[in-house]
């Protein structure tokens, strides 16, 4: 049988390793250039990071809340921001610009 994550409708692993981490949601250069250089608060930053790298994997625009952990973690410390910072967007006009 195929995993959930590999059909018509693509969901966040079950269980995420370093591995899949580094190979799926480690943004390049310019990918963290282009967020710090589009947003200066540290949450916001987060929050267009995780965006970009989950539309990248999931094909849609995930709802931030449901984001796992494992992958927030990851993606602060490749933005060198604290680990326990949250992706928040604060307006709607903030939302559509992302």
């Amino acid at each position: 049988m195929t995993s959930i994550e590999r059909t018509a409708y693509p969901r966040f692993e079950s269980e995420f390793s370093e591995k899949i981490l580094a190979e799926l949601y480690t943004p390049s250069d310019d990918e963290i250039e282009f967020v710090k250089s589009s947003v200066h608060i540290p949450s916001q930053q987060l929050a267009l990071l995780t965006t970009l790298k989950c539309v990248q994997q999931l094909g849609q625009f995930p709802i931030l809340e449901t984001v796992p952990m494992p992958i927030q973690r990851h993606l602060c410390d490749c933005l060198a921001i604290p680990q326990n910072t949250l992706p928040t967007i604060e307006s709607e006009r903030t939302r559509y610009r992302h």
